[in-house]
């Protein structure tokens, strides 16, 4: 019984660290993205920054109000 007890814990201690790291991944990739785009706007490329969002951004934003 102790055995099954420390393979469930194993296992989910296992699952939580995988989510965890999936998690930053993503996290990592947001924080790149928006630094990107940042860098763009502080330099002044307003036209060329409203290319880099999603598709519903731009939808939402024409160009001539950016």
């Amino acid at each position: 019984m102790k055995r099954i007890f420390c393979f469930i814990v194993i296992w989910l201690i296992l699952g939580a660290a995988i989510a965890m790291a999936n998690e930053t991944e993503k996290q990592q990739s947001a924080v790149a993205s928006a630094e990107r785009w940042l860098t763009i706007v502080d330099n002044g490329n307003y036209s060329e920054s409203l290319q880099e969002p999603s598709e519903f951004f731009r939808q939402a934003v024409k160009q001539e109000r950016w």
